[in-house]
């Protein structure tokens, strides 16, 4: 009888296992479903305020590529990504990202937000 009831818990657990991953992979996709809009809009955006600065300003696409590679530079790699540095908290010392406002280990609050 325990064995028949060990069995019967098994298959239960396995069941919900794989209810638990397929609602995990419906939720990938509709992250990934989001930051696809996302990037879509991001991209319009640019392309209107590309537009614009090259119409009312005639700034030309060689003008835009350098600023770009300029950027790209700022943290010494060209790789078409705007790195970070670490930033270490004031209060408990601990080495962060600067993408955090608030320390992850003590909560100090007061992390310098750096952009470039």
């Amino acid at each position: 009888m325990l064995g028949v009831m060990w069995e019967l818990n098994q298959h239960l657990s396995i069941a919900e296992a794989k209810r638990a991953a397929s609602g995990a992979a419906f939720d990938g996709r509709l992250a990934a479903g989001e930051l696809n809009r996302r990037m879509d809009s991001l991209l319009l955006i640019n392309m209107a305020m590309w537009s614009i600065l090259e119409q009312k300003l005639g700034v030309t696409e060689e003008e835009l590529s350098q600023r770009i590679t300029d950027i790209d530079l700022r943290d010494g790699k060209l790789d078409g990504r705007v790195g970070t540095s670490a930033q270490e908290c004031p209060t408990c010392g601990r080495v962060m990202s600067v993408r955090h406002q608030r320390c992850m280990y003590c909560g100090q609050e007061s992390l310098k937000k750096k952009i470039f």
